[in-house]
């Protein structure tokens, strides 16, 4: 009990809470954030256009009341620049724009003690009339950059380096981490090696994030010189200088299986998700300064137990300043299941997300929020319907999930390994897949947000049967297109990139 306040320090804070009653009993232990001070600068931010108008969206600042919106046609944008606002949500749709032109954004959060710097990051769209992915023909680019074929069994991770306008593509070569630098038009491709001199086998089904504050690489993978523990390795954005380190808090053996990475903007910290073999196969986060440093591991699996061979998807909920975690869980029988966390790691609880689909419905989940709507959108590989892509439409805390079924006609099979954009603009989401009925060729499906009114597109750029294997996909604002890049077994597992 507390008869004085609290000194809380400059910026965010985590307070812990718990009540107790004149009888002494005492309640679960409450968690609330704070901020002091003037807000932080939004440090994500990411806008798309089309028509005449742009949607600019941004991770909640807290403490932050209301943003504003800075544009220019011009890169290097400052509060002299046109503004939009202020809006009290953490997105906006800038109306009013000239069409067929390259915007640049910037945002500015407030509250009442002031004005925060405007965000070092800035956002840049195409005010394009064909939306992503509706191109009549696509383009076809190797972006091998000379190397040859890439691991298939490892999906590849896909970024815009926006400072240097570069496409990132990070994948697995002699089961360690690369890097293939491109151009945003997939020419002049280059092949980095960010295996900091680790033997082979130190990065397996490598996965990256981009901390945005630094400007590093940071990419995760599976040692198996190390008893397949975890190891961390961070470069220069453009993959040099890289460093490598074991960052397992003392986990044992078989405790870095096929792991994932994001960076919380919240608390500043490193967070990577992984199977934990050591730990009855559960799920273990690990968590660490941006630096590298300070590393410790908790059991965030409220309970469940999971299956190596399926990956997890992993995301912060930026409005509630929650940890979420989407896996297929054995105990669930293979269901889609979240896990909710703090974003330390701690009060995790467990929530099926199925939506009363079958046994197995949970299959290679890929998770996004619809920030817009504050939607949490699940997209599997739903065994329990034949394989075809399911999406699992929830709130933001797992409840209230609809199934909608979205193969578009398409067969068994059609929704290997799905990976989900929200077109925020165009109202729409795009769902990239390996379609075994279509020769294991990369295939889209364009949906309305709710799932409904999908249209079914090949995406093999006359590439040819094994031609999408593992797809991952963005969406390239600056030129308005749908980006695919995927390993292919017709190309001798050499990388390419299809461009819609």
């Amino acid at each position: 009990m507390y008869a004085t306040p609290v000194a809380l320090s400059n910026g965010s804070n985590q307070v812990k809470y718990l009540a107790r009653d004149l009888a002494g009993n005492t309640s679960n232990v409450g968690n609330q954030s704070f901020h002091v001070g003037p807000p932080d600068a939004p440090s994500f931010v990411e806008a798309q256009a089309g028509g005449t108008s742009a949607v600019v969206q941004w991770w909640p600042v807290t403490g932050a009341t209301s943003y504003k919106v800075y544009y220019s046609t011009s890169p290097g944008v400052t509060t002299a620049s046109s503004s939009f606002g202020p809006v009290t949500d953490p997105n906006a749709t800038v109306t009013g724009l000239s069409g067929g032109t390259l915007y640049y954004f910037r945002v500015v959060a407030s509250n009442a003690i002031g004005n925060s710097a405007i965000s070092l990051l800035e956002s840049f769209a195409l005010t394009t009339a064909t939306p992503p992915g509706t191109s009549a023909t696509g383009t076809y680019m190797d972006i091998s950059a000379g190397l040859g074929g890439i691991q298939t069994e490892a999906p590849v991770n896909i970024f815009f380096d926006s400072t240097n306008e570069k496409l990132l593509i990070v994948g697995q070569r002699n089961t360690n981490p690369l890097l293939i630098k491109c151009d945003l038009t997939g020419s002049d491709c280059q092949h980095v090696d960010i295996s900091a001199n680790q033997a082979a086998s130190s990065g397996q089904t490598p996965q990256a994030a981009i901390d945005v504050i630094n400007s590093k690489l940071i990419v995760v993978g599976r040692n198996n010189n190390n008893e397949r523990k975890l190891s961390l390795f961070r470069c220069n954005i453009d993959g040099t200088e890289c460093v490598h380190k074991d960052i397992s808090s003392g986990q044992g053996p078989g405790s870095g299986r096929t792991p994932k990475v994001i960076i919380d903007y919240i608390f500043k910290k490193v967070l990577v998700v992984a199977h934990n073999l050591a730990n009855e196969n559960k799920i273990s986060l690990y968590r660490c300064d941006l630096n590298i440093t300070n590393c410790a591991h908790l059991d965030v699996s409220a309970g469940q137990s999971s299956n190596t061979e399926l990956s997890i998807s992993l995301l912060i909920d930026y409005v509630n300043s929650k940890l979420l975690v989407v896996s297929h869980f054995a105990s669930n029988n293979g269901k889609p299941s979240l896990i909710r966390c703090e974003l330390d790691g701690t009060s995790c609880l467990h929530i099926d997300v199925s939506a009363n689909q079958g046994n197995n419905s949970g299959w290679h989940p890929n998770a996004v929020i619809d920030l817009p709507n504050n939607k949490l959108l699940i997209v599997t590989k739903n065994i329990a319907n034949n394989g075809k892509p399911s999406l699992f439409r929830c709130n933001l805390d797992g409840s209230n999930c609809i199934h909608s079924d979205i193969s578009a006609g398409q067969g068994t099979d059609s929704g290997l390994r799905p990976t989900l954009i929200v077109d925020t603009n165009n109202l729409k989401l795009l769902v990239t897949t390996r379609n075994f009925q279509n020769g294991n060729k990369p295939s889209l499906f364009r949906c309305n947000k709710d799932g409904s009114n999908c249209i079914h597109s090949d995406l093999s750029a006359n590439r040819g049967i094994e031609s999408g294997l593992l797809p991952s996909s963005i969406l390239d604002t600056k030129h308005g297109k749908l980006y695919v890049v995927s390993p292919q077994y017709s190309g001798s597992a050499t990388p390419g990139l299809f461009i819609w």
